[in-house]
């Protein structure tokens, strides 16, 4: 059980540290908005990683091997790392009370929207279908496996997402508006260089 868990740590970190679009989105958020919308984003990507654990474990994503599905799942990450780019560019960075507390009606929604974006992103099936042997080779030697990998995975991402919103919240504070901007605009520069890898995938 101890070394299932350790192995869910390792793989939970590996797909959650990694700089992407969900790091990127995380980090503007949190900039935008604060400690704890940029925790419940984090959080909608935690579960996600947890349900394609579960789904993989019981050979449920065996469907993303094929290339037709593939290619959906692509146009439809490109889609909403498109729509989400179009969310930077359109709110202008700020760092006002005003704007943290409007939000806080609407952290539910950041969790949801958290979820989807993991959910559709094409580097998360990859690297999920990348070390899906191993994962059924595990869940196939003890039943009790999974239940400890999960905890592992869960574990690990909810830490990183944990300590990247920590690391923000006592920075955000020295940040000029200025400075903000020029990292909105820079995380929307990157989530487009991700949407036109996924179309790149999509049409491959």
């Amino acid at each position: 059980m101890l070394h299932d868990f350790i192995f869910g740590l390792l793989l939970g970190w590996g797909a959650a540290i990694p700089i992407g679009p969900m790091n990127l989105e995380i980090i503007r958020r949190n900039l935008r908005y604060g400690f704890a919308t940029g925790a419940l984003f984090g959080l909608g990507l935690c579960s996600a990683d947890l349900v394609y654990l579960m789904l993989l474990s019981f050979g449920a994503l065996v469907i993303l091997q094929h290339p037709l599905v593939l290619r959906i799942v692509s146009l439809l990450g490109a889609g909403v790392l498109f729509y989400f780019v179009y969310l930077t560019l359109k709110q202008k960075p700020q760092l006002d009370t005003q704007a943290t507390t409007a939000n806080f009606k609407h952290y539910g929604m950041h969790t949801l929207q958290g979820f989807l974006m993991t959910c559709v992103n094409p580097m998360t099936i990859l690297f999920w279908s990348s070390v899906s042997a191993t994962v059924a080779m595990i869940s196939q030697h003890d039943s009790n496996a999974v239940l400890a990998l999960g905890l592992g995975v869960f574990a690990a991402t909810c830490s990183w997402m944990l300590s990247l919103n920590t690391a923000l919240h006592f920075v955000r504070h020295r940040l000029s508006v200025n400075t903000i901007c020029w990292m909105n605009y820079s995380g929307a520069l990157f989530l487009t260089v991700f949407a036109l890898i996924s179309l790149y995938h999509a049409f491959k």
